[in-house]
């Protein structure tokens, strides 16, 4: 698992826009699972968490208990979004996600 800057997740997805709490808010991890397949994960920073965890579980308490039951609630994962890029072996320019994908990973 290799820690990514938001330039290069920029540089990887072709961000026309900039997003802020992305870039503040969250941690960049990629991985190759083979020579295929690749992984792209983002996370939140470890202080917004914990800042943020005590509100979220009082919120979700609440709308569980009026809407559906308290037996539904769920501690907050810190994971945000894990997603997979797939390509093929011979793609190491920037016209494909997955080529711009290998090109971060191996610099």
């Amino acid at each position: 698992m290799k820690k990514i800057c938001y330039d290069d997740i920029a540089y990887i997805c072709r961000y026309k826009e900039k997003h802020f709490l992305e870039k503040y808010f969250c941690n960049h991890y990629i991985w190759m699972n083979n020579p295929n397949e690749g992984v792209i994960k983002k996370d939140m920073k470890i202080w917004f968490y914990i800042l943020t965890f005590i509100p979220i579980c009082i919120l979700q308490f609440a709308c569980l208990l009026w809407d559906g039951g308290i037996k539904h609630f769920e501690i907050p994962s810190i994971n945000i979004m894990a997603y997979n890029v797939t390509g093929l072996t011979s793609d190491n320019d920037n016209t494909t996600m997955f080529g711009r994908f290998k090109q971060v990973y191996n610099k």
